[in-house]
């Protein structure tokens, strides 16, 4: 049993490819389902809103944060303009977001704070999972067209936050939390059929936290798998429709 959770933001170019390439993977798991992108459903903004603000001073007259986000020419670019929206009518009207490679872009991110006339400072942070060579470079390097630069150029004071989305716990939790939908999902489809057994083993937190248990990234060695075979065989770890909710949630609660 496989399931796949994506660290996409977006539901855009690159999680439509990567369900493209996964099914001709489809038959070679008993089951294979996918979570959802961080940005999906409309709580999901609302859950990375939080997690977000979680992380940030409070608001200043003199100060703004300013996100950088990748951006993509794909119709889920318009996340980011929702989540900024959002953002706003929770009271953060000093937070602005921006694209690297979509709408709005530094200009338009320059124009908002621009518009702010006792401005002083302005914090930059990635609106990416990882802090990789785009908040390194494009936001916060020492070129002069790195965001960075150009806002000092524009008389700013500029901090740099180099921590990726993937640090903040809440928007961990958030990931989890598509997993975990995936999975029901799973059980709530196959379940109902007298000739499926699903078995779930995540819960030996002993054991899939131990690395020696391990051969390669992501398959057991041979006594672990002895194990499991065991435990299929007196019906350890089955789930059924009256505990898989309690379980799944379990697993959740605990990662």
């Amino acid at each position: 049993d496989v399931v796949v959770q994506p660290t996409h933001i977006l539901n855009g170019d690159e999680y439509d490819k990567l369900m493209a390439q996964a099914v001709s993977f489809a038959g070679r798991f008993a089951r294979l389902s996918f979570g959802k992108p961080l940005l999906t459903a409309e709580a999901d903004y609302r859950a990375l809103a939080d997690a977000l603000l979680s992380d940030l001073p409070g608001p200043s007259e003199d100060a703004a944060v300013l996100y950088m986000g990748h951006g993509t020419g794909h119709y889920a670019n318009a996340a980011y303009a929702q989540l900024e929206y959002l953002l706003h009518d929770l009271g953060r009207r000093d937070i602005v977001i921006g694209t690297v490679e979509g709408y709005p872009g530094f200009d338009e991110a320059l124009r908002r704070l621009n518009e702010r006339p006792g401005l002083r400072r302005v914090e930059l942070r990635p609106l990416m999972v990882v802090a990789g060579d785009h908040a390194k470079n494009d936001l916060a390097g020492d070129e002069p067209d790195s965001w960075k630069s150009m806002l000092e150029a524009e008389g700013y004071q500029v901090s740099c936050v180099l921590r990726g989305l993937g640090e903040n716990p809440g928007v961990r939790a958030l990931f989890a939390a598509h997993a975990e939908a995936a999975e029901k999902l799973q059980a709530e489809l196959l379940l109902p059929y007298d000739n499926v057994k699903l078995y779930s083993f995540a819960d030996h937190y002993d054991i899939a936290q131990n690395l020696d248990n391990y051969m390669d990234p992501t398959h057991y060695g041979s006594e672990i798998s002895d194990m499991i075979i065991d435990w299929i065989y007196e019906e350890e770890g089955l789930l059924t429709e009256d505990n898989y909710v309690e379980k799944i949630q379990a697993m959740e609660d605990y990662y």
